[in-house]
């Protein structure tokens, strides 16, 4: 009945959305099961209707998406291990949709257009196959490469509520790559090098705005919105602390000063440039060794050649303290 009803080329958009509804929630409850479905053009239409331009039809069909992907963890208790195995063989159904919805993702007009809620759609449907598959992903990393790659691309949405869900996944993928001690594993080194990426992607995030001033009204800022971004960049400052541990603390730091050493010498670069990745310098502090002498060192000579700022020499005073 609920293929019947999906396959129907004029179905309403508010049919459509509750026929979505139905098939998620038998989902959970466990009325139907996963392999009930996998086998039926249910799982194909779900992904289908993520091509929707009705929003309502978007958010059901993630719903949907996102159910089906929660089917296949394998760290469920009841789950007997045949069960698990014929999950294994669902998923790797699964990994090669998401990659066409990555694709969707990247041409999607509303996300480029800052859609806070299109986007956080995405997120939620990457994120929950992130933190779903997240040890097959370090055992064998190349099928996983293009759910990765859209993982990476979530973090660089513009909406910083909406890539605060990526966190706990970063953290948890980074234990698990911790976890992984052969350090000429191909996959260990690919992972290494995502977390490499994204740490260019924070220092980006943690940047005050451009129209943000230290003089009358803050750039119009509230004092509430200034507490949320002084929130989030403590926050997204322990995704960079989980970025140290993956790639070594020299890499990592060496991005800070290559961004740093690269303004420093422009003309009239705005503050905000030089504060984001001293901002990081702190952050990193707490998974530096007090031995590091080979970036630090470059880094704290170029202090004094920074742009008279009150904002740039005070975080400089408190990437000083951090290391002291």
């Amino acid at each position: 009945l609920l293929v019947q009803c999906l396959q129907q080329g004029d179905l309403r958009a508010d049919a459509h959305t509750r026929v979505l509804v139905c098939f998620t929630t038998w989902l959970k409850s466990g009325e139907i099961t996963l392999m009930m479905v996998a086998n039926t053009p249910l799982v194909e239409l779900a992904f289908a209707a993520l091509k929707a331009d009705d929003s309502d039809v978007f958010d059901t069909a993630v719903d949907a998406v996102c159910g089906i992907i929660y089917e296949t963890h394998l760290d469920r208790d009841d789950e007997p291990a045949a069960v698990e195995a014929k999950n294994i063989a669902v998923e790797q159904q699964l990994v090669p949709q998401l990659g066409m919805v990555a694709d969707l993702m990247r041409s999607d007009q509303l996300v480029r257009a800052g859609d806070e809620d299109r986007s956080r759609g995405y997120c939620r449907m990457f994120t929950e196959a992130g933190e779903a598959w997240v040890q097959r992903m370090v055992l064998a990393t190349a099928p996983y490469e293009g759910v990765i790659g859209a993982l990476v691309d979530c973090m660089r949405l513009e909406s910083l509520d909406v890539i605060t869900m990526l966190f706990d996944f970063w953290t948890i993928l980074a234990d698990k790559v911790l976890e992984n001690t052969n350090s000429c594993d191909p996959g260990r080194r690919m992972l290494a090098s995502v977390f490499d990426t994204i740490i260019d992607v924070i220092i980006g995030h943690l940047k005050y705005p451009a129209t943000y001033d230290t003089g009358t009204e803050r750039g119009g800022w509230s004092a509430k919105e200034r507490d949320e971004f002084r929130e989030f960049r403590h926050t997204i400052g322990d995704v960079l602390k989980d970025c140290v541990r993956v790639v070594g603390q020299a890499k990592a730091l060496q991005h800070a000063y290559e961004q740093i050493a690269g303004r420093i010498t422009g003309v009239q670069t705005p503050w905000q440039d030089i504060e984001a990745p001293l901002f990081a310098l702190r952050a990193m502090g707490a998974e530096v060794s007090a031995t590091e002498n080979d970036v630090l060192p470059k880094i704290m000579d170029m202090f004094a050649q920074f742009p008279a700022h009150p904002k740039l020499r005070y975080a400089a005073t408190l990437v000083i303290g951090r290391y002291t």
